[in-house]
């Protein structure tokens, strides 16, 4: 294998494995929040949202036990609060996962494939001389 394809596989790796430790440590283990739509002003016509904090992905529950935000009278939740975005938020995750694995073996196969393949064949200058 050559210095320069050495130096790429090494550069592959080295990102995604860089790749998937930023989305771990500043997406994953972070506690997620969901905006639920409650309903929409009446004077303006706009709508509603309340903001709701949910926990992180690798967490069992998808929110804890504490009361939802209370809201003014005409006003509702729709759905169950943080479920639609925790189950959405450990799909993508296991997506990444699958994605970063995947590169890595690929760059494994090309590494091993490359390695196989032996030393390139450098070019050697002549010393013979035709007197």
């Amino acid at each position: 294998m050559s210095k320069k394809g050495r130096r790429y596989l090494i550069g592959t790796v080295l990102t995604l494995v860089a790749w998937y430790v930023c989305v771990l440590f500043v997406w994953a283990l972070q506690p997620l929040n969901d905006s639920i739509p409650v309903g929409v002003e009446a004077k303006s016509g706009r709508a509603i949202s309340q903001t709701v904090e949910c926990n992180t992905l690798f967490s069992g529950a998808a929110r804890s036990a504490d009361a939802l935000p209370t809201l003014i009278k005409p006003y509702a939740y729709p759905r169950a609060a943080c479920s639609l975005v925790h189950d959405q938020a450990r799909t993508l995750f296991i997506l990444n996962t699958v994605l970063v694995v995947a590169g890595l073996v690929v760059a494994a196969a090309i590494a091993v494939r490359l390695a196989k393949r032996g030393p390139e064949p450098t070019l050697v200058k002549s010393t013979v001389s035709l007197v």
